[in-house]
C-alpha cells in the first residue's frame, strides 16, 4: 500500500512541474512568384485571431528573419 501512495505522489508531482510553453516555433519558405527562393532579410507579420479568421486579433507580431540559400526561415511566435 505504501508503494501505491508513493507512486500516486510521484505522478501528481510530475503534473505540477509541467508548464505550458510560451512560444511556438514556425518554419517557412519565402519564394518569389516564379518559384525562386528569396535570399536575405524578409518581413513577416503574424496575427492570431480569436474564434475565426475575421475575429478579434489576440496576437500581432512582426519579424525580420534572414533566409538561407533555399529561402527557409524560422521564427518563434510569442517572443515579440
Amino acid at each position: 500500500m505504501k508503494k501505491l501512495y508513493t507512486l500516486a505522489l510521484f505522478l501528481i508531482s510530475l503534473s505540477v512541474l509541467s508548464q505550458v510553453p510560451t512560444t511556438m516555433n514556425y518554419q517557412g519558405v519565402a519564394r518569389y512568384a516564379n518559384g525562386n527562393p528569396i535570399i536575405g532579410t524578409i518581413g513577416v507579420k503574424v496575427t492570431i485571431h480569436q474564434t475565426s479568421p475575421g475575429g478579434t486579433p489576440v496576437l500581432t507580431e512582426q519579424y525580420s528573419p534572414i533566409t538561407n540559400q533555399f529561402g527557409i526561415f524560422e521564427i518563434k511566435i510569442g517572443t515579440n
